[in-house]
């Protein structure tokens, strides 16, 4: 694969995370729409991805933002305003 592949393969992927559904974090039944299995989510701030993480479980993972001790974003921001 050369570098104007991966680029395209790249594109293609950012493409399809800004134009994903938003979920608002906390919102009533919010982790309802969410799969067990695992994969690629994005927490963004306004309309700037400010955090991207990977999980063997995104269901399980929303969870964790509702308990925000465990999430390392939560974790890193808290040591931020610190």
């Amino acid at each position: 694969m050369n570098n104007i592949e991966t680029q395209q393969i790249l594109r293609k992927y950012e493409d399809r995370i800004f134009s994903e559904t938003r979920h608002i974090p906390l919102c009533q039944k919010w982790k309802d729409d969410f799969p067990k299995e695992g994969g690629v989510y994005v927490i963004w701030e306004d309309k700037k991805p400010v955090y991207v993480g990977e999980t063997s479980g995104i269901k399980s993972r929303m969870g964790d933002l509702s308990r925000p001790i465990n999430h390392p974003f939560t974790k890193r921001s808290l040591k931020d305003i610190h």
